[in-house]
């Protein structure tokens, strides 16, 4: 688990598998948890790196803050900052996942001493099981990233430079929605 302290909020980010339930039922009971606290699951094959990841609810604040948002839903304005795309149903798209797919949760908490016991709730009732190894697989799926992100070998070589340069290209990508806004 990685936690990521911004403003008031503290954004828990785990990696794990939701192996007993359909896409369905997660997403029914996804729903039923954003009453009370700000959680979203996303597939991992969509994720370039935890950057990418930061640089996602970094401009999803941002957003709120200035009122520049696309949605009235946060878990939806989350998606659309995450994967750079400000229409819903194409973040939602990349979100999609199929059981036993590796994903990404990310739950936002305010202040409080429960932090652990709020997230142990929530993990318990998605059925979803952690699994620290695949925060190290993030990105690793190359190609697919180039594809869904619209990134070709030329942009790539070109910052070859940096030490990951398709993360960086990725975290561009979705900045340009602030710019687009």
């Amino acid at each position: 688990m990685v936690s990521k302290i911004v403003g008031k909020l503290t954004f828990e980010i785990l990696t794990g598998r939701i192996t007993t339930d359909s896409y369905s039922t997660t997403i029914k009971k996804l729903t039923f948890l954003q009453e009370s606290s700000l959680v979203q699951l996303a597939s991992c094959r969509a994720i370039a790196g935890m950057r990418h990841v930061e640089a996602g609810i970094e401009h999803f604040l941002s957003a709120l803050e200035t009122g520049n948002v696309f949605t009235r839903q946060p878990s939806l304005e989350l998606l659309i900052w995450l994967f750079g795309r400000k229409q819903i149903p194409k973040a939602l798209e990349m979100a999609n996942f199929r059981q036993g797919e590796p994903l990404l949760l990310i739950v936002a908490l305010g202040k409080g001493s429960s932090k652990a016991r709020q997230v142990e709730k929530i993990l318990k009732k998605l059925n979803f099981i952690v699994d620290k190894q695949l925060l190290w697989e993030l990105g690793k799926n190359r190609q697919e990233l180039m594809a869904l992100y619209g990134i070709n070998k030329r942009e790539i070589g070109a910052l070859a430079d940096l030490e990951n340069p398709l993360e960086d290209l990725v975290i561009e990508k979705i900045s340009m929605v602030a710019l687009e806004g």
